[in-house]
């Protein structure tokens, strides 16, 4: 039931709010304000089209009634501009940006076609509209009866159409911002052109797809759009207290601090972070953020999950928003209304809350320029990216991620990369692409290197086996001895197995540990691994691990686990990974020592740690703690179905 002239006025109004919100982020705004608005008033003038009234919107009343004479109303919009007036306002360069904004911002396959010289359908529309006045002058007084707030702007391009009809391609007077095959026409533009062109094109797609939104919904805007951050204040103090009470830390002393003292040469620089697993780098991260609009992005829905939730403490529901490809069902998992979780759900779509939790797939393809991703370099231009745990990509994701951090940085926003292994590949790529005068490296292994050195979690064993028999009673005997252990599998069937042989073997031998054995891994539909994740994080394998807890526990998992998973065990039994995965996985093992902890006593090979409650920690390493599984036949179970073999080769090497 929305008039053309209400979704224009909406779409412009949608604009005025965001402008409100952006503009002062934006230094080349004054330069793409004007076109911006005009490809507003002008995006859908071809609506007029009387095939897209009578097919698309069954307006069955239309006249003059055409089913014949049907082409994408984006293109046909661009029949009924006054380019003149665009030109005299806007300057040939822009005035062509503003018309490309209009003809693709709803890019369809068939546009390759459409554009291309003599293509019988847009021929046969251009002949109709050029010859057949009593139709070309009814649409037109349609079209100018319901815009005549911006008639000025509506006029028939009568030397466009007869262009086209002379063999002349659609292409060459509007050009396409995809494909490669119109790479070569879009060389030519400046660099500063090619800027004005995404930022033109993206904001005209974000404020006609969120009045899109809002008039299917029935919503209004009520400045939903980009929704308010919290004050940089407000964050800080949430920030601070979580992280005074996760590392037990007494002193109201903000110096000791790292993330804080860190934090005032890094808050405007893009940023490289390798840390220790526990120590805080998604605390610093929030921090880092400072009020700004942010983007978080993880491998892994489970650990996208748990952000999250961490964040939504920080920022609030309203604030905090969810993106990935079960985000709904999770929202309602989490026992929210229905209507208010759609509404959260599409407003993330949306990227209209001021903090975004995603997984890298919602956003790093963006970086092939696929129809569309000027929408979203618009929205990077002014925020902040984090990329969390990066080393967990395969190398084709890396370099995608690595592309798009060069765009990033050239189109103004920042970016943030945080891991415990960063593979070399990666910071050199940055390297290459990145001013480094505008990165800061922090290296906490380099930094604290002779503090962390004194802290010694792990004693490694490397064992072949033949099959898995032949470390099952170990892991029984382990989680007998009060133990929690670990144990992860590169497959999910694999993991099934073991998990089978476990449950078996301790019916026989101890009955009470078969309570306390467990089984994770991606398969599991989204409520039962809510809930096994629940007990896990906050009974079973809580970090940190009572200094009084006495029984045992096993948890069978797959890499699940590797990331973001805030789990505290004692052994490690893992398959054969590559070396930065098998870091991750030993990350999980004796997680209650970290890296703010002080060395106290050595007792040969056992080691006495405070932490800075002062409460007292010791782990005994005169014999392993983490045992690294060869299959002597294959190295790992189901052979080149995970890891390339390589790779293992390296790490086994």
């Amino acid at each position: 039931p929305i008039s053309l002239k209400k979704h224009t006025q909406d779409s412009i109004e949608v604009f005025c709010e965001l402008r409100d919100k952006v503009m002062n982020k934006i230094p080349l705004w004054d330069e793409i304000e004007k076109a911006i608005r005009i490809s507003l008033i002008c995006h859908d003038f071809g609506k007029v089209s009387p095939a897209f009234q009578i097919k698309a919107l069954n307006n069955k009343g239309y006249e003059p009634f055409d089913l014949s004479y049907d082409i994408p109303h984006s293109i046909c919009s661009v029949f009924f501009i006054n380019y003149e007036k665009l030109k005299d306002e806007l300057g040939e360069a822009k005035a062509n940006l503003a018309l490309s904004a209009v003809a693709y911002h709803h890019w369809r396959e068939n546009f390759i076609q459409l554009v291309q010289p003599k293509n019988p359908i847009l021929m046969r529309f251009c002949y109709k509209l050029l010859n057949d006045k009593d139709w070309r002058d009814q649409i037109l007084e349609n079209l100018t009866s319901e815009m005549y707030e911006y008639s000025s702007y509506i006029q028939l391009r009568e030397r466009l159409l007869g262009g086209i009809l002379g063999g002349i391609s659609f292409a060459d007077y509007v050009k396409p911002p995809y494909q490669l095959y119109w790479f070569p026409q879009r060389l030519h533009i400046p660099e500063e052109g090619k800027k004005h062109w995404i930022f033109i094109s993206g904001f005209t797609m974000r404020c006609d797809h969120f009045a899109s939104y809002c008039e299917e919904e029935g919503k209004e805007y009520n400045n939903n759009v980009e929704i308010d951050n919290i004050t940089v204040e407000e964050l800080k103090s949430k920030v601070l207290a979580k992280i005074r009470k996760s590392a037990k830390n007494l002193s109201e002393d903000e110096g000791i601090i790292w993330q804080v003292s860190r934090l005032e040469d890094c808050l405007d620089k893009n940023i490289i972070l390798v840390a220790p697993t526990g120590y805080g780098k998604t605390e610093f991260a929030f921090l880092w953020s400072n009020g700004e609009k942010t983007i978080y992005t993880l491998p892994l829905r489970s650990a996208v999950n748990q952000i999250f939730d961490r964040a939504e403490k920080i920022w609030g529901e309203h604030k905090t928003g969810l993106l990935h490809s079960d985000a709904d069902v999770y929202l309602l998992e989490k026992g929210k209304d229905v209507e208010d979780s759609l509404r959260l759900y599409e407003l993330a779509h949306q990227i209209s809350f001021p903090v975004i939790i995603s997984t890298g797939d919602q956003f790093f393809p963006y970086a092939l320029r696929p129809p569309g991703y000027e929408k979203i370099y618009t929205i990077f231009s002014y925020s902040k990216l984090i990329v969390d745990e990066i080393q967990a990509y395969n190398p084709k994701a890396i370099a995608i991620i690595t592309k798009l951090i060069e765009d990033i940085y050239y189109m103004g926003g920042k970016f943030l990369i945080m891991t415990a292994t960063l593979p070399d590949m990666v910071k050199e790529r940055i390297l290459e692409r990145v001013d480094q005068t505008a990165i800061n490296l922090v290296n906490i292994y380099e930094e604290e290197k002779d503090t962390l050195s004194q802290i010694k979690k792990h004693r490694m064993e490397l064992v072949e086996i033949d099959n898995d028999e032949e470390y099952l009673d170990e892991v029984i005997q382990e989680a007998s001895n009060g133990m929690r252990v670990l144990v992860i599998l590169n497959t999910v069937k694999k993991a099934q197995e073991v998990y089978k042989a476990l449950r078996k073997r301790t019916e026989e031998s101890n009955a009470a540990l078969k309570n306390r054995l467990w089984l994770l891994h991606s398969r599991f539909t989204l409520c039962d691994r809510k809930q096994k994740e629940v007990e896990l994080l906050e009974r079973e394998f809580k970090n940190p691990k009572p200094l009084d807890e006495i029984e045992g526990e096993i948890l069978v998992a797959t890499q699940v686990v590797e990331a973001s998973l805030d789990i505290d065990a004692d052994v490690l039994f893992t398959e054969i990974a590559p070396m930065d995965s098998l870091v991750q996985r030993m990350g999980r093992i004796f997680r209650r020592v970290g890296p703010q902890f002080r060395l106290k006593e050595e007792q040969g090979e056992k080691y006495i740690y405070f932490s800075p409650k002062g409460e007292e920690y010791s782990i005994d390493l005169n014999k392993p703690n983490v045992h690294i599984l060869v299959y002597s036949k294959s190295l790992e179970s189901g052979r080149g179905r995970v890891y390339e073999k390589d790779l293992l080769l390296i790490t086994l090497k």
